[in-house]
């Protein structure tokens, strides 16, 4: 659902910026962009924290429940 967001919003960014390249003097639009730009920037580096730490923790409880389950290991 994240990345889904991520990249409609990163389509809107392109258009977005595909339209300025055509009057790239517009400066209203060059501020609006930059700050769009930075917003974007802002959620990948959180998204990424996030998953980051989310996949530390899916590894940890994933050893937790193998160790419970050491059943697993033998040798058949």
């Amino acid at each position: 659902m994240f990345l889904k967001e991520l990249g409609m919003y990163l389509d809107i960014f392109k258009e977005r910026i595909e339209e300025f390249l055509k009057d790239p003097d517009n400066q209203k639009e060059k501020k609006n962009l930059k700050s769009f730009q930075d917003n974007l920037f802002d959620g990948i580096n959180y998204y990424k924290s996030l998953f980051a730490e989310k996949k530390k923790e899916v590894i940890d409880d994933l050893e937790k429940m193998l160790q419970k389950y050491s059943v697993i290991h033998t040798e058949l």
